[in-house]
């Protein structure tokens, strides 16, 4: 027992430094910018309003696709419909069709920051009169910030 007075030394400074460690979890833990919204909900909310709505599941196996199997929608009755699902005037979108559903629908360029994207696989209503039948097609969202 000669030591003791090391002991005490020691668990003296075990004590401080978690102190010290948890105060700093602490303050790092509150000053997190928390107000940042995630749009990957909405987006993906916004593509099972769509596949909900025959009349939107016609329109998306309707748009013709390029060469590669893509097509960007920047009119029209989705492009609307949309639209009106993201009011908020700092947000862009951008709103892919692609034929190959076991393929990833990418965005047709690169969005700096931070992107919110959705994807979803849309077939047509049974009675919709399709000379490719029932073809199955995938759709993406990519939500990002205004960049002005």
């Amino acid at each position: 027992m000669v030591n003791k007075r090391g002991i005490i030394r020691i668990l003296e400074a075990t004590i401080a430094l978690v102190i010290i460690i948890s105060f700093l979890f602490l303050t790092q833990a509150r000053t997190r910018d928390v107000s940042q919204p995630d749009f990957s909900e909405r987006a993906q909310d916004v593509l099972e309003e769509i596949s909900r709505q025959s009349s939107l599941r016609d329109e998306v196996s309707s748009v013709s696709l390029l060469p590669t199997g893509r097509a960007t929608i920047e009119s029209g009755v989705l492009y609307d419909f949309v639209d009106s699902r993201i009011p908020e005037s700092y947000l862009k979108f951008q709103f892919r069709i692609c034929e190959q559903i076991d393929k990833i629908c990418s965005s047709d360029r690169f969005i700096e920051g931070d992107v919110y994207a959705a994807e979803r696989v849309i077939v047509p209503s049974v009675d919709y009169n399709n000379v490719g039948g029932l073809e199955p097609r995938k759709i993406a969202l990519f939500i990002y910030r205004n960049e002005v």
